[in-house]
């Protein structure tokens, strides 16, 4: 299924998935997304604003993932 960020990116996620759990923050509720470059990309839901976002932008631990 094709959803799109808050940022206006677009993508695909399973019909049927599985939450996964952050390793950096811990945080319960990742899906793990493909971008249209076919990269993987942890995204969650925010109850608050009613959107998808890139958990790359709300984990205080992210910098620790990034590649050099």
């Amino acid at each position: 299924m094709e959803i799109t960020l808050d940022t206006g990116a677009k993508v695909t996620i399973p019909d049927q998935f599985e939450y996964s759990k952050c390793k950096g923050c811990g945080a319960d509720d990742i899906i793990w997304a493909i971008t249209s470059n076919g990269k993987n990309m942890p995204i969650r839901y925010d109850i608050d604003n009613k959107v998808y976002i890139s958990h790359f932008s709300d984990c205080p631990k992210a910098k620790e993932f990034r590649k050099k």
